[in-house]
């Protein structure tokens, strides 16, 4: 079967349709394998990862929309503006096995478009729309919504940046059906290189199988036992986050940017707290029977929610919790999803506030560094005298300051 690449040079405005050669795609099946060897011959260590030459490629495998066992992930792949090395992310939800159904197995992106814009893709189709208007001026949600409204299909697929991405923060990440991210090595801010907002995805077609009844076979097999498995369920239950109690026990899970050796409020906020306090429901990548995504209501306090929200995974619960010593999942999960709505990957997010909060510790950095903000082991509430907005600028600009110093810098004061 033909590997589909659309080919869209954001620069000229044009794009085609390519066949992969099928050496490459049989020796190295797809996704993020497919994607190094796609790029080989394209990437440069002399040419900036944010220069209009360098690609973003969007690559899917081979079971990608299959329905078989967590086969609705697919890989964004570039050259990382956070490390200056090979990047990649790997993300679940709906996009990928979407982009199949359109026509396409993935997406290469090369050039800078003269102004915003987004990719519309349907049915072996491919438009660049203007998006202007959505620049700077949507979360990544109310972007989705928008999208979605003006190609007047509520049934697209979009994944977008936030203003993470458009500023350029080095970890800046794309984000898709409201909560699911392709979260490391700053795809988003390579994507926001190019002023591309977003790609909207929608298909009705189907996926060609060798032999489709074996296949549907073996895959209920496949599934039925995934199902009967302890982890399966434990996953279910609790999520990712259900991992924080095991980890800590293991002296695995970082705690006081990685200075102390356990935290005892992990328990409060670990997979099993959540599902006996605030989770009210769960989510699933396209086919999958796990189900591990949380749906959280907050309903009292300062962090309470209109109705269900994403809920926090394990690397945002311990990037916001135990590594600066914050117990409660409301703040958690809040900032995680300020983090989703701004664009921004919770990891590397958390992990250098958690550095700032050292840094601020041992006196290396000051209020006159953070906006005025004081960082206390523990404390993670915004002073009630910021405005979002200007908690939001405060946030994107300490983040990415100090990221670029952390990188310069880290070696002469981590411990």
């Amino acid at each position: 079967m033909d590997y589909r690449l659309l080919v869209v040079d954001l620069s000229s405005g044009k794009s085609e349709t390519r066949i992969v050669d099928p050496k490459h795609t049989h020796q190295y099946i797809g996704g993020s394998g497919l994607g190094v060897r796609l790029l080989w011959d394209t990437l440069s260590p002399e040419r900036d990862p944010l220069d209009p030459a360098s690609p973003l490629l969007w690559t899917t495998g081979p079971l990608t929309g299959t329905s078989g066992p967590t086969t609705g992930r697919f890989s964004i792949c570039g050259r990382s503006p956070q490390t200056g090395l090979w990047g990649e992310s790997n993300v679940g939800g709906f996009v990928g096995p979407e982009l199949r159904f359109a026509g396409f197995d993935g997406v290469l992106i090369t050039g800078r478009a003269a102004k915003p814009v987004y990719l519309w893709i349907h049915n072996g189709q491919a438009d660049i729309r203007d998006a202007a208007h959505l620049w700077g001026a949507t979360d990544t949600h109310e972007t989705q919504r928008a999208i979605k409204g003006e190609v007047s299909e509520p049934q697209a697929r979009v994944a977008c940046i936030g203003v993470a991405g458009e500023r350029g923060v080095p970890f800046a990440c794309i984000l898709a059906d409201h909560g699911r991210a392709a979260g490391r090595t700053g795809m988003g801010a390579l994507m926001g290189s190019k002023n591309l907002k977003a790609l909207a995805v929608r298909g009705t077609g189907k996926i060609a199988l060798a032999d489709g009844d074996t296949y549907k076979r073996l895959r209920v097999e496949a599934n039925k036992s995934l199902m009967e498995e302890n982890l399966t369920n434990v996953f279910r239950a609790t999520g990712t986050a259900g991992a924080a109690d095991y980890l800590q026990m293991l002296g695995d899970m970082p705690q006081k940017y990685w200075t102390q050796a356990a935290f005892d409020g992990a328990s409060k906020i670990s997979g099993a707290a959540m599902a006996e306090t605030i989770l009210t429901g769960t989510s699933a990548c396209q086919g999958c029977v796990i189900s591990c995504g949380r749906a959280i209501t907050v309903k009292d306090g300062p962090y309470a929610t209109q109705g269900e929200v994403k809920g926090p995974e394990y690397e945002t619960i311990a990037a916001f919790g135990s590594q600066i010593l914050v117990d409660d999942l409301a703040i958690i999960s809040a900032l995680g999803n300020h983090c989703d709505a701004l664009g921004m990957d919770t990891i590397s997010a958390g992990n250098t506030i958690a550095l700032a909060y050292l840094l601020f510790d041992r006196g290396i950095i000051s209020t006159a560094d953070t906006g005025g903000i004081s960082l206390r082991w523990g404390d993670a509430a915004w002073p009630s005298s910021m405005r979002p907005r200007r908690a939001e600028r405060a946030i994107t600009r300490a983040t990415t300051s100090w990221s670029r110093w952390a990188t310069r810098s880290a070696s002469s004061t981590c411990p």
